[in-house]
Parts: C-alpha cells; sequence; structure tokens
C-alpha cells in the first residue's frame, strides 16, 4: 500500500468520526456534505471545494480509475434478472 493510499484511508476513517470536507478540511455538518460523484465516499461542503481536490482525489477514487463499459449495437448483454438480450 502506497503513502497516497494509506492517507486517503486515514481520511476516511476520520471522515466517519469528524464530519469534515475533504477539501478544505472544515468541520460541516454531516447533513451538508456532498459526495463524490463517482465513488460516493470522499465528502466536500461546495462544489468549489471538490474540484479544487480533484487533481489529488482523481489518483485514488475507485471509480473514476474503471472505464465505463458501454456495448456495442450487437454486443449480447446479460440483464439484471440473467437473461441474454441481444439482436
Amino acid at each position: 500500500m502506497n503513502i497516497i493510499n494509506q492517507l486517503d484511508a486515514v481520511l476516511h476513517l476520520s471522515e466517519n468520526v469528524i464530519p469534515q470536507c475533504s477539501g478544505c478540511h472544515q468541520m460541516v455538518d454531516l447533513k451538508l456534505l456532498k459526495c463524490c460523484g463517482a465513488c460516493h465516499q470522499t465528502k466536500y461542503c461546495t462544489a468549489d471545494c471538490q474540484n479544487k481536490h480533484w487533481p489529488a482525489h482523481k489518483k485514488v477514487c475507485t471509480n473514476a480509475k474503471k472505464k465505463l463499459f458501454v456495448p456495442n449495437a450487437g454486443d449480447r448483454v446479460r440483464c439484471s434478472y440473467g437473461e441474454d438480450w441481444g439482436p
């Protein structure tokens, strides 16, 4: 585990105990914090704080690293009920 992952893990633990913005680190009422749209774990007080923190957060954001799978026309996909859907 590298230092960035360790720091991110510590910040996530502290957010559960002391609600604070991951961008400016101010203590904020938990109800006012907004989650990262990709990972839904890191919390911010404003969109401005999220935008300023993004260069650091994108290195550890779990869903930002995953490529979105978009099926092409003709691809077979499986629906949530297990049935195959295809052309």
